[in-house]
Order: C-alpha cells, then structure tokens, then sequence
C-alpha cells in the first residue's frame, strides 16, 4: 500500500523507514494470525502519522488504507468504508497538479473505496461517494475554521459548523476537539468526553485534548479519571500549570495535602507569578497544621 513510497529514497527517508517498520509489523501480525495485534499496528501507524509536524499528510491517509483493508478482511465493510473514503478525501486535498506520487496513492485509495462499496452491494453509489471526497477536506476544514471563530460568543452555531467538518471528513482532531470545547460550552458533558476520546485516539499526547478531558471528568465526578489524564499531561510537561494547579485543587478536596502542597511547590518554582498559586499554598499550610497532619 505504501510500498511505493518506502522504497523510494528522498529527503523524507526517515518517516517511510518508520512507515516501513510499521508496515512490516502488521504484516508480521497477520501472517502469525494476530489480528487484534495487526490491528494495533495500524492504529498506531495512524497515531504516528497524526504526531508528525506537518500532519496530515499523506501517511494519514496511508493509515487509513490500512485500517480499512484489515476492516474489509474482518469483513466489515461499512467501516472499511470509512477508512477508505477518509484516505481518498485526505489525499485529494494534499495531490499537487502534476504530482504523479500522490495521485498513484489517490488513485489506490479510490479503487478501495470502490471495493468496499462492491462489498456493501452499494456498487452504483461509488462515483457520488468519490466526488464527495474530492473537496471533503478542504470544506471540513473551511467549517472548523467558521466553527472556531465563533466558538467563543456563539457556540452553538460554532459546535454546528463542527458538526459539518465532522460530516465531511470524521477523523480530524482538530474538529474534534473543537466540537469538544463547543459541547462544554453548551454544558452536553457527557458529548464532550467522547470528542476528547476521540482526539486522543489519533493523539495521545495532545495535552490541551488531555486537560480539558481531565477538566470535563472532573465536572462529571470521575476524580480518578481526572488525575490520570493530570498525570499523563505532566508525564510529558512536568510543569504544566493548568495539570499542576487543577491536581493540586482535586488532591486538596480530597484531602490529600501533602500531595497538593507538592504540585504547588512544583507549580511556584517554575512559575512563580501565577496567580493564586501562594494563596492556595497558604491554604494547604493552615489546613494541615503544625505538626504536618490535618
């Protein structure tokens, strides 16, 4: 599938050796019949090609054909569908005029398409579903880009415009995290925990997917939920103050004042102008007393 592209030498080398490597354990999955493993493999070929730079690019959709060809095999054609249509509307937007490369890989991604809908009996529908995906992206993106300008004094209409972005192209985090913001604003918590999920499916380690998923769990009462997301968010940023401040207010409720003392600490050491940072210290002090218990 991505073949082509990993055997060719160019500057970019070192991202289709890891395709590569990628690729090669999938099929190491496959052939020693570890499906839930080759599933894996792809999902995190998908995550690795969100986590780059210049995401998305065409190693995005090269995940989505993967995904798609094990859901097809898995015979789950709908789904494969999905993947198959996300990599045709991904790669229609990023092919250049002329660029012979990428439009062998679009050219592949469309006759998967046409695959999956032979599977679906949905045959006849094909040529709508493909020019549907030629401009997908480009107008999900134009929707998230309305939706983001108006998030903040009309989120209503904003979560609205995500919702079209998400109707056209379902795979995007930055959609999904947006729609996730607007759902907060309309207080639908419960719709805003399952964008951040999705979010951090494709991303990981996006950390501002992490806290406002740890703020969300905390609104909802999942404590627990709310400082694992805290800890991954300073797994990679020990000093994020959002993480930090937020732990430190949910190990104080919970009576833990030695730990919130310690988040605090850390939280005034790398950033000591923050606001109410020394007054929630102070507080913590007075609460546990001079002999060091509450």
């Amino acid at each position: 599938m991505a073949k082509a592209l990993i055997l060719e030498r160019n500057g970019s080398l070192p991202e289709k050796e890891m395709m590569g490597r990628l690729v090669a354990r999938l099929q190491s999955a496959l052939d020693g019949g570890d499906h839930e493993g080759a599933d894996a493999a792809a999902w995190d070929t998908l995550r690795w090609a969100w986590s780059l730079g210049r995401a998305p690019n065409v190693w995005v959709a090269e995940a989505h054909k993967l995904l798609g060809t094990l859901l097809l095999h898995h015979g789950q054609a709908s789904h494969a569908r999905n993947h198959f249509y996300s990599a045709a509307a991904l790669l229609s937007a990023l092919t250049e005029p002329g660029g012979q490369e990428q439009a062998a890989l679009l050219e592949g991604a469309r006759q998967l398409l046409r695959k999956s809908m032979m599977h679906l009996g949905e045959a006849e529908q094909t040529d709508d579903l493909v020019r549907r995906a030629n401009d997908a992206f480009i107008a999900a993106r134009e929707h998230c880009e309305r939706g983001s300008q108006l998030v903040e004094n009309d989120p209503k209409a904003a979560h609205e415009e995500f919702a079209r972005a998400l109707a056209l192209f379902p795979y995007d985090p930055r959609a999904l995290f947006y729609h996730g913001v607007a759902s907060i604003s309309l207080s639908n918590l419960g719709a805003a925990r399952e964008d951040f999920d999705k979010v951090l499916a494709l991303q990981p380690q996006n950390l501002t997917a992490l806290v406002n998923r740890a703020v969300v769990k905390t609104q909802l009462k999942d404590t627990d939920g709310a400082l694992a997301d805290y800890a991954a968010v300073l797994k990679i940023d020990p000093i994020d103050i959002t993480a930090l401040r937020n732990r430190s207010l949910l190990r104080s409720a919970a009576g833990d004042i030695k730990a919130a003392i310690e988040d605090l600490d850390r939280l005034i050491a790398a950033h000591p102008d923050v606001t109410g940072a020394h007054a929630l210290r102070a507080n913590c002090l007075e609460r546990l007393g001079p002999d060091g218990r509450t």
